[in-house]
């Protein structure tokens, strides 16, 4: 459903099958995870664009310019065109996805069981691949030169461009039964991140 920002007010709302999952949203669009696939709604009426089968997705999706990119349940990503659903590129990513696509400028940033993985927005193509393997706690922020991600035993700072490790540092595990918290990189260059029931920020 949309409410009004101010008010609360409901200005449309739309059944989905199974119950709506993940959600991304950009470019006037909705994109929702349902129990067949993936549908993609006006986010100003809820009226359907379009629509894609072939199961749910294991993770949510992740909007970067006029594509949405989302997880396919076979270990591979799809990109889709915003406004009528046209597949752009298919690629394999070599591991089971483990959370949701966050996209970059111009990369798409796919976390996997044997790290994150950098995808070229364009095509697919993979530019670079990082971090630790099987880190089922592994998450990564959206970024443009810096990218930050949280791993299971700190906090690592990237190069967006090459992958490379720019800064690291330890930090405690957390209770590994809780979700792994997504990680921010802030306009003033610090690093924050939840743990638990506490805020860590680092410069």
């Amino acid at each position: 459903s949309a409410h009004d920002v101010a008010t609360g007010e409901q200005r449309w709302r739309r059944p989905t099958d199974g119950g709506a999952g993940a959600l991304a949203i950009g470019d006037g669009t909705l994109v929702a995870v349902d129990a067949d696939g993936v549908v993609a709604l006006s986010t100003d009426t809820g009226e359907l664009r379009w629509s894609s089968g072939g199961g749910r997705p294991e993770v949510a999706p992740g909007i970067v310019g006029d594509l949405a990119l989302i997880g396919d349940g076979t270990g591979g990503v799809v990109a889709r065109a915003l406004d009528r659903g046209q597949e752009r590129w298919r690629v394999g990513v070599g591991g089971q996805l483990l959370a949701p696509v966050v996209a970059g400028p111009d990369v798409a940033l796919v976390v996997t069981s044997r790290g994150i993985v950098a995808l070229a927005v364009a095509d697919g193509s993979q530019r670079w691949q990082a971090g630790p393997a099987r880190d089922a706690r592994l998450r990564v922020g959206a970024g443009g030169t810096a990218i930050p991600a949280r791993t299971g035993s700190g906090v690592l700072l990237l190069d967006g461009l090459t992958g490379e490790t720019l800064a690291s540092a330890r930090l405690s595990p957390g209770d590994p039964d809780r979700p792994a918290a997504a990680v921010v990189l802030t306009d003033d260059d610090a690093v924050v991140l939840a743990a638990g029931d506490e805020v860590t920020a680092l410069r």
